[in-house]
């Protein structure tokens, strides 16, 4: 395992202590609500009142969609908080203006920041860790209120809910109600049929300290309220694939195939359609059983779940660069006139003579190297011409950076 693994490997042992991953997963995950009690591992890095304020005064990378207000329930108009700004691509948006969002804070309102699970390096770590342990997508928002004031009416979300208590004192219900397997569709085909779910009766009831961390599956219904002047918790809201995702995949790689693409019927009758979706049935049941179809689900839902990747210059500075072989450029070598060409993807390069034995060695190898490994396979190279070397491979695509 490697450090960054490992960190991550940490990170979820210290967030899901004492209960521990493997038993979590195990019996809790996607099942019933758990209050793991304080941790300061928990919180370490991710969110004080101290980087809520760092966060919040790098104000250029603040939208209306990034930063919101929610009063007694309600959405404060972004036309409340902001104004029109230019952002770095010199488009126009709505950007908070700080006064302003404090003005509604001090009158009660919510202040909510969403996607903010890259802006330090305790956010990202532990997002990366639930990424690793579910290969779900996984979204960071902070809620910052104030006493007394309730942003949210009882609710659901339509994903598994980790709630980390960072500041203060909240009160946080859990209804006996959970809605099954809900999503933003189904939402709002309720919505639209003018249906309210009940959250049932109160089945708990808990008051979060820094430190606390809360798991609710989703649907469960749920709500919260400050029990101290301000309070700070961050959701990590987890996303795991569902069938929905694999239909919506389906539809994108099913106007491929031509026998999706052909006309159902003309002037479909029931009849005429109940002949005509047999064959498209088929064919969907086939697609979805197809292991090309599940290889390329596979890489489109690992798109929405990236592997843990932080800048560290530093570290990046300090290590050599290490190469693995490539050999999918086509390369070959010939002779002409006395020179050693190679030829490929990358165009036809004459070769120097003190690369030829590099190139030939890397046209057949299978492990990783640097520039050090060459120097001592190849007495010939000095240090420098090793490094050359090396990118050499890069750029006849017969090696890449680790």
């Amino acid at each position: 395992m490697n450090d960054a693994a490992q960190r991550l490997s940490d990170r979820l042992e210290a967030m899901l202590a004492p209960v521990g991953p493997a038993r979590f997963f195990a019996d809790t995950f996607g099942r019933t609500p758990l209050l793991l009690p304080g941790s300061a591992a928990r919180t370490g890095g991710v969110m004080d009142l101290g980087e809520l304020n760092r966060l919040l005064n790098q104000t250029s990378i603040w939208t209306a969609r990034t930063l919101q207000l929610v009063l007694d329930g309600r959405a404060v108009a972004a036309e409340e908080f902001c104004r029109l700004a230019i952002d770095t691509e010199a488009r126009d948006v709505l950007r908070p203006v700080p006064r302003l969002v404090t003005t509604w804070i001090r009158r009660g309102a919510t202040l909510v920041l969403n996607n903010i699970g890259e802006l330090n390096d305790g956010l990202a770590e532990t997002a990366a860790a639930l990424r690793a342990a579910t290969g779900a997508a996984v979204q960071a928002n902070l809620y910052f209120s104030r006493q007394g004031r309730q942003a949210f009416n009882p609710h659901f979300d339509t994903h598994e809910v980790f709630a980390l208590h960072c500041h203060g004192a909240k009160r946080w219900r859990i209804f006996e109600n959970r809605t099954d397997a809900p999503t933003g569709r189904s939402v709002q085909a309720a919505a639209a049929t003018g249906r309210k779910e009940d959250p049932g009766a109160v089945r708990e009831e808990v008051t979060m300290q820094p430190g606390d961390l809360l798991y609710l599956p989703r649907g469960q219904f749920h709500d919260a309220l400050a029990s101290t002047g301000a309070t700070i918790h961050v959701t990590f809201a987890v996303s795991v694939p569902t069938g929905a995702d694999l239909l919506r995949f389906l539809a994108e790689e099913g106007v491929l195939d031509p026998a999706l693409r052909r006309d159902l019927a003309l002037r479909p009758t029931r009849k005429r359609l109940e002949a005509a979706a047999g064959p498209v049935a088929d064919r969907l049941a086939a697609m979805v059983r197809d292991p090309a179809f599940l290889a390329a689900l596979a890489r489109h839902l690992q798109t929405q779940a990236p592997p843990f990747d932080r800048y560290d210059l530093e570290a990046a500075l300090a290590a050599p660069l290490r190469y693995r072989p490539r050999q999918d450029g086509g390369l070959r070598l010939a002779e002409d006139g006395g020179r050693v060409v190679a030829e490929g993807r990358s165009g036809r390069h004459v070769l120097p003579p003190a690369l030829v034995p590099v190139v030939r060695w890397a046209l057949t190898t299978t492990e990783e190297f640097d520039a050090s490994a060459l120097a001592a396979r190849f007495p010939g190279l000095t240090g420098e011409q090793a490094a050359q070397a090396a990118e050499s491979l890069v750029n006849l695509r017969l090696a890449e950076i680790v």
